[in-house]
């Protein structure tokens, strides 16, 4: 007869998952609750031809990464600043040249890939080192800037590592009503 081994998984502390053992290779998935790695030490116990052979792997359970979106402010319809506007998933430009800067906070390993909506498209970054992560906007009316995804060099968010909001209102521009001039 061939190799038959066991394993088990003691609780570990920044793992949610409760202990485990069994047969054949594990197949779970662990839940890292901290936002440090956390190493987990599967015990295999091998045994063939009456020999036992008991060894230790270790391995390394990475935290998701998160995003918070901030910076809500508010414009005069048709403002106009310095240079051009920010391209859509420019990122750098924030507070730059005097527009609205949504602002991204990571946690997780860098570079950083994040997508992001202003509710009617969506755009990606990648590759992102800076943290956290301005981005200057220049909507034409009000608008609700959120993540919609996020992965680092490791993971991938859940949908409830992506929170927060930046809203940019876009205030009209007061006008006189004023009677036309009369000549008399």
């Amino acid at each position: 007869p061939g190799t038959t081994f066991s394993w088990t998984r003691a609780v570990v502390a920044g793992i949610s998952n409760p202990a485990g053992s069994g047969t054949n290779n594990p197949n779970e998935t662990l839940i890292n609750t901290t936002n440090l790695p956390v190493g987990v030490t599967y015990v295999y116990t091998l045994m063939a031809n009456g020999c036992v052979n008991t060894q230790n792997v270790l391995v390394t359970v990475n935290p998701r990464p998160t995003v918070m979106v901030s910076g809500n402010s508010t414009i005069c319809s048709g403002m106009t600043t310095a240079g051009p506007p920010p391209l859509p998933g420019e990122h750098g430009t924030g507070g730059d040249s005097g527009f609205p800067t949504v602002i991204f906070t990571f946690t997780g390993s860098s570079p950083w890939n994040l997508s992001y909506t202003d509710g009617t498209s969506t755009y990606a970054m990648t590759g992102i080192t800076a943290n956290p992560l301005p981005v200057g906007v220049l909507p034409a009316v009000t608008t609700v800037y959120t993540a919609t995804g996020l992965s680092d060099s490791q993971c991938t968010a859940s949908s409830g590592g992506i929170s927060g909001s930046a809203i940019v209102t876009v205030n009209p521009i007061p006008y006189v009503n004023a009677p036309a001039d009369k000549v008399a």
